[in-house]
């Protein structure tokens, strides 16, 4: 339990350390939550952003559109890892760490 809280709680940093600018995404390379749940289980199938989603790998969530934005237009970057580029980058980093949060929240409120 604690660490599947654990594992949100350092996800929802990483997301915040991106948007102030100071951190990048290094895809499953820094996600908290693909160490725990899908290097673990070799599934994305327990992690916490599957059961909202019922998608692996993060698609249909905030993480999708910011990977999809970086590739289209800060390509170029990508030996840099991705990190804030733009408004835009700044708007989607905010909205995965906004995902993360009620990710959470859902967490504490069912007792996991």
């Amino acid at each position: 339990m604690l660490r599947k809280q654990y594992a949100l709680f350092m996800s929802i940093l990483k997301w915040f350390l991106i948007a102030v600018g100071v951190g990048n995404d290094k895809a499953t390379g820094n996600c908290m939550l693909c160490q725990v749940y899908f290097f673990t289980n070799i599934t994305c199938n327990y992690c916490p952003v599957y059961k909202r989603t019922g998608y692996t790998t993060c698609e249909y969530t905030p993480y999708f559109e910011w990977s999809r934005h970086i590739d289209k237009f800060h390509q170029r970057y990508y030996k840099l890892w991705k990190r804030i580029r733009c408004l835009q980058c700044f708007k989607l980093a905010l909205k995965e760490m906004f995902f993360l949060i009620s990710l959470i929240l859902d967490t504490f409120k069912k007792g996991e």
